[in-house]
């Protein structure tokens, strides 16, 4: 899961993740990659921002393993290889790889 928080809709940081990750969809399927966001100042926005420790003010992107913990934070947009280096290194991933048995 990755999770993106902005203080606004129209963040820029916010903008530039989005047409990334719209550039990849196929991999982000592939790897069960499913993107939450928490805009602006509304209840559900704060109690995510809350959940993970970020920032209302700032743009943040988190992703979160299979397992519920955070695996990488970032202030600025996070290039999807970088994403997909890291979901890929994942041991749950890694057996999703290998397939059955």
């Amino acid at each position: 899961m990755l999770v993106l928080s902005a203080p606004e809709a129209g963040d820029a940081q916010l903008r530039a993740q989005r047409a990334a990750l719209g550039s990849v969809r196929t991999g982000a399927a592939e790897r069960d990659l499913v993107v939450l966001e928490a805009i602006g100042s509304g209840a559900e926005a704060r109690d995510l921002r809350d959940r993970l420790g970020l920032p209302a003010d700032s743009f943040r992107a988190v992703l979160i393993g299979k397992d519920g913990g955070a695996k990488l934070t970032a202030a600025t947009p996070i290039a999807p290889q970088t994403l997909f280096a890291m979901i890929d290194a994942m041991p749950m991933r890694r057996s999703e790889m290998r397939g059955p048995r």
